[in-house]
This record gives structure tokens, C-alpha cells and sequence, in this order.
């Protein structure tokens, strides 16, 4: 009897124990839950604080607005496009919004607008690049060299653009790429010049790039150069070779046709041609 008896009480005491330490497991995971949560209040109470202050202090009031990049376009022009004022909060500046806003003008390809804390605000531009005129119908508009019509004239202004002529456009969509054959072939023949004799460019006057099979581009001084959609843009250096010889033998230029695989032809204002 004193044996079970015994036996009985250390399975009792062992029994405590557990219990004990169940409860003991209990109240310390019940601690960090407690501590997690006073912790996670305490960071929520801070952001808050936080967020209010930043939201409603004057400190991050927005004092000065720059702008970089612009070159055509007045600084005060384009922060008109972004509805920005002065002494608006910082924060509740959508930024994205305020990009899109500027691009909605044709006139600028890329935007970047930036908060520059406290109390500015950064906007940076690029404006298109004229790469061409081009005349619809008598009226006149400034191309990218992507395609992009990005501004109507009321007058071509003097610059040293070539003007392409005889495009057929459906309908003219400013700040859109055109999807226009004739448009592409105008602007390829500036491309090619440009990559292996830029000065060249000076000195062209019209590109009439109605027929791919027969683009027309006209220099300043009237001379008429015939090249078409597969023209190599290495016979536009040796162009400058062949007017210049048939100068020297006082030769009057009728046209030259750089159609021909290889070669450049030039016809003579008589009726005999000469090939180089």
C-alpha cells in the first residue's frame, strides 16, 4: 500500500509539473502576442502621426518649381500644363498625373517629374526634334524622325529643314505616330543623308516622296536627284563627286538618277548623259 501510495504521489506531482508548465508556455506566448500587438499599435500610432504631420505641415509646402530641358516651349508654359501651385502640399502631388498632363502637348517626347523634398518640385523635358516640314494640302507641320507630327504652322519659319511634299494622309493626329507609306519613304531619304553626310541636309530644299519607285529630292540650288525605296545610302557621298565634275566641265545639270544599282547617272539639261 505504501508503494501505490507513493507511486500515486509522484504521478500527481508529475502531473503539476506539467500543468504548471503548460501554463507557464501559455502566459509567455500570451506575453509576445501582447508584446506584438502593443508593438504594432505603436507603429500604426507613429505612421499616423506621421502621415498627418507630412499631410498638413507647411514644411513640405511646395515653394519653388523648376524646370530643365525646355528650349522652345516657356517654363511658364509648362508649368501651366501641370495645374501645380505654389504652397500645395508635396505629398499630394500625383506625379503620374502631373507627367501626362505635360505630355498631352505633342510638342514634348519624354517627361520626368520629381518631389525634391522638402519643398520643390523637379520637371524635366525633352522636346521632338524637327526633323522635317511637311506640307498637307498648303498647310504646313513640323515631323520627328519617327513619324511623329507633333505641330502645325501657321508659316514655314526659316530653318534648315527639308520640306516633304506629296504625302497621303487620311487624317492628322498632332503628338500620334502617322501610319503613312510616303511619310516613311520622305523621312528614310533624311535618315540615310544625315548617317553619312549631314552637312548635305543644308542643301536640300523638297523631298517629293509620293512614288516609292521614284522619290524626288530637290537641292536648293534646283537640282533634281531621283532615288528610290532600295537607293544605297552610300552613293549620297559620292553625289557631291559627280556634280562637281560635271561643274568643272561646265556641264549643266538636268537631273541625277541614283536608282541604278551601282551607279550614278547624270542627265545633262542637252539631251547627251554622262555616267560615272
Amino acid at each position: 500500500m505504501r508503494y501505490s501510495k507513493n507511486v500515486y504521489l509522484t504521478k500527481r506531482r508529475h502531473s503539476d509539473a506539467k500543468r504548471q508548465e503548460s501554463r507557464s508556455d501559455f502566459l509567455n506566448s500570451l506575453g509576445k502576442i501582447m508584446t506584438i500587438l502593443v508593438g504594432t499599435a505603436v507603429v500604426v500610432s507613429l505612421f499616423w502621426i506621421t502621415r498627418n504631420f507630412v499631410l498638413v505641415s507647411p514644411y513640405f509646402n511646395i515653394k519653388n518649381i523648376t524646370v530643365t530641358g525646355n528650349k522652345a516651349v516657356p517654363k511658364e508654359d509648362i508649368i501651366k500644363l501641370t495645374g501645380i501651385e505654389p504652397g500645395r502640399n508635396i505629398f499630394k502631388l500625383n506625379l503620374v498625373k502631373v507627367q501626362y498632363q505635360i505630355k498631352e502637348n505633342p510638342l514634348f517626347d519624354k517627361v520626368c517629374v520629381k518631389r525634391c523634398l522638402p519643398d520643390k518640385v523637379e520637371i524635366q523635358v525633352e522636346e521632338r526634334k524637327s526633323a522635317a516640314f511637311l506640307n498637307i494640302k498648303g498647310d504646313f507641320y513640323l515631323v520627328s524622325e519617327n513619324g511623329i507630327i507633333f505641330k502645325k504652322l501657321s508659316s514655314v519659319i526659316y530653318e534648315n529643314l527639308p520640306i516633304i511634299t506629296n504625302v497621303n494622309l487620311k487624317s492628322i493626329v498632332l503628338g500620334s505616330e502617322i501610319d503613312s507609306y510616303d511619310l516613311k519613304m520622305g523621312l528614310k531619304v533624311i535618315k540615310d543623308i544625315k548617317s553619312v553626310q549631314p552637312e548635305l541636309l543644308a542643301c536640300i530644299s523638297e523631298i517629293n516622296a509620293g512614288n516609292a519607285d521614284e522619290i524626288i529630292v530637290y537641292t536648293n540650288n534646283g537640282i533634281k536627284i531621283k532615288v528610290d525605296k532600295n537607293t544605297d545610302k552610300s552613293k549620297w557621298l559620292r553625289l557631291n563627286m559627280v556634280i562637281s565634275a560635271a561643274n568643272s566641265e561646265k556641264i549643266p545639270v538636268g537631273y541625277v538618277d541614283m536608282r541604278y544599282n551601282k551607279q550614278i547617272v547624270l542627265k545633262p539639261a542637252e539631251k547627251t548623259s554622262k555616267r560615272t
